[in-house]
C-alpha cells in the first residue's frame, strides 16, 4: 500500500507501473499481470476455457444491432405496443431479449402473468353480463347482482382453462374471485356519473385500426373505458400489485396509460379526463386525473392535476414514447436498465449478467 504513496524519486520509490483505462485492450508486457495476460489472450481468440470467460467479462456493454436483415426489419416496424415501449424504456436489452427474441419457456405454470389475465378475464365477461341484463354500472342498490354476476363469470373462465394443473393453481384462480368481488364493492361508489361502457378495447390488431401517434402507430388492449353522457372519459388498466403515481409516470417511464388517452380521444372519440391503475389485489387506484373531472375513487390527492400539469405529463409521455421507438428501429439494445431493481425479475438476466 505505502508503494503507491511514496515519491517517485525516493530510494525507494513506487514500482514501475503502466496505467491504461480500464477498456482498453491490455497487452503482454513485463508489467502485465496474470489476469491481464489472461484478457490478452482471450483477445486473440483463444479456445481456452479461462480465456473465453475473461473475454465474456470484458466484453462491451453497449450494444447495438449491426446486421443488415434485423436493422431493415426494425426500420419497417411502424407499430408499437405501449409494454413494448414500457419495456424498452425500462431496458432496451429486456426490450430486445423478452419482445424481439422472444424465447419460449420450457415449462410453463399458472403465475402471476397468467392470474392477472384470468381476473381481467372474469371481470370483462361480469360487467358484460350487467350490461346485457340492464345494469350499465353498480351502484348500492346493485351490488348483490354485480356479486352474482362475478360469481357466474369466474365459473365460466375457470371451466375454459380447465383443471388446474397444480393446488397452487386451484388457490390462485379461486383468489381472483374475491379480486373481482372487491372491485364491484368499489365501483359503487366509484366515478359516479360514469358507466363502463367499454370493454377489453383492442385496436391496431387489424390492416388499417392502429392509432397515429406522430412518428409510429399503436395497438394496444384497453382493460376498461367509463364514460358519461358529456362524452368524458376514464381509462382504466387493472393491475394485479398496483401502478404509478402522476409523479411517477414519467418519474418512471410508465406511460402506457398517457398513451391510451390518446387511442381514446382518436379511436373512440371520448376525451379522457382521468386514467388509473386500479390494483385488484387491494383497493387502491394510482395514476392521472384532472382537478376539474371531479372523480370520486381512491386514488391519492397528489394524482389530480390542474389542466396544465396533465396536458404536460401526456405530452412527456409521447415524447419518451418516440423516443424509445427511436432506439428500436435504429437497433440500439443497451444492457442498461432504467432502474438496477429491474434485474431481480428480468427474464434477460442470465443472458446479459444484469447491470453490475
Amino acid at each position: 500500500v505505502a508503494d503507491s504513496y511514496r515519491p517517485e524519486d525516493d530510494e525507494d520509490g513506487r514500482p514501475p507501473a503502466e496505467f491504461r483505462a480500464l477498456s482498453q485492450i491490455p497487452r503482454s508486457t513485463d508489467l502485465a499481470t496474470a489476469r491481464e495476460s489472461l484478457r490478452e489472450r482471450a483477445y486473440c481468440q483463444s479456445d481456452d476455457p479461462r480465456s473465453l470467460a475473461a473475454r465474456w467479462r470484458s466484453r462491451s456493454r453497449i450494444a447495438r444491432l449491426n446486421e443488415d436483415a434485423s436493422l431493415e426489419r426494425l426500420l419497417r416496424c411502424d407499430t408499437f405496443s405501449p409494454s413494448a415501449l414500457d419495456a424498452y424504456l425500462e431496458c432496451p436489452y429486456r426490450w430486445f431479449y423478452s419482445r424481439a427474441v422472444h424465447p419460449e419457456r420450457l415449462e410453463s405454470g399458472f403465475d402471476e402473468s397468467a392470474q392477472g389475465s384470468f381476473a381481467h378475464q372474469v371481470l370483462a365477461r361480469a360487467y358484460t353480463a350487467l350490461r346485457e341484463s340492464g345494469i350499465e354500472r353498480i351502484t348500492p342498490d346493485t351490488v348483490d347482482e354485480g356479486h352474482a354476476a362475478v360469481q357466474a363469470a369466474w365459473e365460466a373462465v375457470n371451466a375454459d382453462y380447465g383443471a388446474p394443473g397444480t393446488v397452487l393453481e386451484k388457490s390462485e384462480r379461486h383468489a381472483t374471485l374475491g379480486w373481482a368481488d372487491r372491485i364491484v364493492e368499489h365501483d359503487a361508489s366509484f366515478a359516479v356519473g360514469f358507466s363502463p361502457n367499454v370493454l377489453e378495447w383492442s385496436f391496431g390488431f387489424g390492416d388499417d385500426d392502429a392509432i397515429d401517434m406522430g412518428g409510429f402507430k399503436l395497438r394496444g388492449i384497453v382493460d376498461r373505458v367509463d364514460s358519461d353522457s358529456a362524452g368524458r372519459a376514464i381509462v382504466i388498466d387493472y393491475k394485479r400489485s398496483g401502478g404509478p403515481s402522476a409523479a411517477n409516470i414519467l418519474k418512471k417511464r410508465k406511460i402506457q396509460v398517457p398513451l391510451y388517452f390518446e387511442a381514446v380521444r382518436k379511436g373512440l372519440g371520448l376525451e379522457p379526463v382521468a386514467g388509473l391503475y386500479r390494483g385488484v389485489r387491494v383497493c387502491e387506484d394510482r395514476g392521472l386525473v384532472l382537478e376539474t373531472a371531479a372523480i370520486s375513487g381512491c386514488f391519492k390527492s397528489t394524482d389530480v392535476m390542474a389542466q396544465v400539469e396533465f396536458s404536460d405529463i401526456v405530452e412527456g409521455a409521447l415524447e419518451l414514447a418516440r423516443a424509445a421507438v427511436e432506439g428500436m428501429r435504429s437497433g440500439r439494445i443497451d444492457q442498461k436498465p432504467f432502474d438496477s431493481a429491474t434485474c431481480a425479475k428480468c427474464e434477460a438476466f442470465a443472458v446479459c449478467g444484469g447491470s453490475r
